[in-house]
C-alpha cells in the first residue's frame, strides 16, 4: 500500500505540474518591459513562477493520494483481480 501510494503521488504530481505549468506565463515577445537579449528564445517565459506551480502540484497530488489511500482502505474499491 505504501508503495502504491507513492507511485500515485509521483504520477499525479508530474501531471499537475506539467498541467499547471502554461498558467500565467507571459513569454518575452509578449512582454513590453522586456529588453532584448541576443540569444535569448522570444518565446521563453519572462517570470516562469516555478515555485508556486510546484506547490499546487504538491497539494494536489497529497489531496488525490489522501483520497486514494482512504478509498482503498476503506474497501471502495480493490486492486486485488488487477494484478493477478
Amino acid at each position: 500500500m505504501i508503495a502504491s501510494g507513492i507511485v500515485v503521488f509521483t504520477v499525479v504530481w508530474w501531471v499537475a505540474f506539467f498541467a499547471a505549468l502554461p498558467f500565467g506565463v507571459t513569454a518575452r515577445h509578449e512582454d513590453d518591459n522586456v529588453t532584448p537579449v541576443a540569444g535569448a528564445e522570444p518565446g521563453a517565459p519572462v517570470r516562469p513562477h516555478l515555485l508556486p506551480k510546484a506547490l499546487v502540484a504538491t497539494l494536489v497530488a497529497a489531496v488525490v493520494t489522501a483520497l486514494y489511500l482512504t478509498g482503498l482502505a476503506q474497501g471502495w474499491f480493490s486492486l486485488r483481480g488487477v494484478f493477478a
